[in-house]
């Protein structure tokens, strides 16, 4: 937005402000993360599976740990931490849901189309079988899956095509259900 894009700018003036770039986070620092969070250890499939919902984003793994605080979804005990039911169960957060409706409001129908359709096929999918679902012709798919690698929502590194989060992809799922 025009006052975020002010406000950097205005931080970036100042002697000794940087702006530092967030890698992804690797299952160890998950793990970290967790533990910090919470004070007590968790399992290592605990911080595996964060950290594979979310990528190692860390704003993807904060919104997730947010939210899953809020539901109830964590249980945090003396003897540890632990989901309260399968990672395969757990819904995308809300605020990231409202960002990827966001994100698709800016994209054409025919790529929020495409984008809604491989939720539902999975993490990867195969553009031929997406490619049916849509009757789209071949050019306008093709302008449509640019699209929606440009918006950083899939990748295209090859095949099969794969959503670059997973919380993405169920925020993608859930507005098809």
């Amino acid at each position: 937005s025009p006052a975020l894009a002010d406000t950097l700018a205005d931080l970036s003036r100042l002697d000794g402000a940087s702006r530092l770039p967030l890698g992804r986070l690797s299952t160890g620092e998950v793990d970290e993360f967790i533990r910090t969070s919470t004070g007590v250890t968790a399992p290592a499939e605990l911080a595996a599976a964060l950290g594979e919902l979310t990528g190692g984003t860390p704003l993807l793994l904060c919104e997730l740990w947010r939210g899953l605080l809020e539901s109830g979804d964590v249980e945090i005990g003396d003897d540890g931490v632990r989901l309260a039911r399968p990672a395969g169960e757990l819904r995308s957060p809300e605020r990231i849901r409202d960002v990827v409706r966001q994100r698709l409001s800016r994209l054409s129908g025919d790529a929020g189309m495409l984008l809604e359709l491989a939720a539902v096929v999975g993490p990867t999918f195969a553009l031929a079988l997406v490619a049916d679902a849509t009757q789209l012709d071949q050019a306008t798919l093709l302008t449509a899956v640019d699209e929606t690698v440009a918006a950083g929502m899939i990748e295209a590194s090859g095949a099969p095509f794969r959503f670059t989060h997973e919380l993405v992809r169920r925020a993608g799922y859930d507005r098809t259900t």
